[in-house]
This record gives C-alpha cells, sequence and structure tokens, in this order.
C-alpha cells in the first residue's frame, strides 16, 4: 500500500486534540489525545517528547500574542496603560479556553516564549516602582485575578440567587444596583482591574512613570 502524500499526524493536529480534550473532560492524559485522534500512543511521541512538552505547547497556543503586545512599548513610556492591555489581553486569551486554566496553572512554566513575555510585564512593574523583592508576588497577584475573571466569564450572568428574605438585606440591594446584570463578569473585571492599578500607582515612587 502506498504511503500517503500527507502527513497523518503534527504537532498542530495533536495541540489542537489536546485543547478539545480539556474542554469536555477538563483533563489531559496523552492516551485520551490518543483516543481522539484514532492512533496509537506512540505516534504522539514522534511528534512530542513527552506530556510535559505537550502542556508547554498548549501553553503557547493559548497564550499567542500576548508577548507581541508589550514587544512595541518603547522605553520611556508609562507603565499603565501597556501593563492594562497586557491583562486584559492576558484575561481574552484565557476565556477563550477557561478549561485549560486548571492545566496550565499547576504545571512549571518552561516556554521561553512565557518567560520573555514575563520579562516585559517584569519590566512594567519596575517602571511603576515594584522591588525586585515584590516583583513576582506582584505578578502572581495579578495573574491570580486574570486567571480567576477568566473563569469568571464562563459563568452565568445570574451567579446568585436570592430568595425574599436575601432579597431585603445587603446582598439583594447590591444585586438589584448592578449598573449591568447582563454584563456582570466584564463589570467586575474592569472593576478589580482598576482597583489593582490604582493600588500600583499609590504604592508607586513619586518618581516612577503612570
Amino acid at each position: 500500500m502506498p504511503r500517503p502524500r500527507t502527513r497523518l499526524l503534527d504537532r498542530e493536529r495533536i495541540v489542537a486534540a489536546a485543547l478539545a480534550e480539556l474542554e469536555v473532560n477538563g483533563q489531559l492524559t496523552m492516551s485520551a489525545v490518543s483516543r481522539r485522534l484514532s492512533v496509537h500512543v506512540s505516534s504522539l511521541y514522534e511528534h512530542v517528547r513527552d506530556r510535559a512538552e505537550l502542556v508547554d505547547l498548549i501553553r503557547e497556543v493559548v497564550t499567542s500574542g500576548l508577548d507581541e503586545d508589550l514587544s512595541e512599548v518603547p522605553a520611556g513610556a508609562g507603565w499603565r496603560e501597556p501593563l492594562e492591555q497586557w491583562l486584559v489581553s492576558y484575561r481574552a486569551a484565557f476565556a477563550r479556553h477557561p478549561r485549560a486554566i486548571g492545566l496550565l496553572t499547576t504545571e512549571p512554566i518552561r516556554s521561553h516564549r512565557a518567560a520573555r513575555g514575563y520579562d516585559r510585564v517584569l519590566g512594567l512593574l519596575a517602571r511603576a516602582g515594584v522591588s525586585p523583592q515584590e516583583a513576582m508576588a506582584t505578578l502572581t497577584a495579578l495573574e491570580c485575578f486574570v486567571l480567576g475573571s477568566a473563569l469568571d466569564a464562563a459563568a452565568p450572568d445570574a451567579m446568585v440567587e436570592v430568595d425574599d428574605d436575601d432579597a431585603r438585606g445587603p446582598l439583594g440591594e447590591a444585586l438589584r444596583a448592578e449598573p449591568s446584570p447582563e454584563r456582570r463578569a466584564d463589570h467586575a473585571f474592569t472593576t478589580g482591574l482598576r482597583l489593582l492599578l490604582d493600588g500600583l500607582a499609590a504604592s508607586a515612587p513619586a518618581s516612577s512613570s503612570s
């Protein structure tokens, strides 16, 4: 039998199948990916070294374009606007793949592309006056907020249902006062983002750029 003219398997197809498996089952195993592709699991290892490399490839696909968001920031520019744009893009990227969040937040980051992006973000935090001792903690806090917001973006608009007794309390009052309940998650994200960036600006030395 002649060999097929086109390759039946490549990295792009494997990563797409892995993301599909995550979307359906929320887990990632090499055997599940091979079943989804209707190939033997050994065939996957002709294209990816192991599960860890597949996780790295998934991370690069999910976060594709994020590092480019910061690549054109002039050296003398302020920190707030480019940092805000990056965080907005970060949330949008993971909101498209919410089931990947559990996987990617529990696996070490080995991607050179991701490391390059973090370098740029940490450079912005340095411009904001964040000390080296607080840099990673600040970056992690921002990521925790953004990833939580990405999960929230996949949640229903009405996340809290109250009975008549609770409706008369502060919770019911707050729910009725929401300006855009149909865009609850977006409103919560922009509110939290403003509070976080205001906090960074308030703690920054007077000489740092805004």
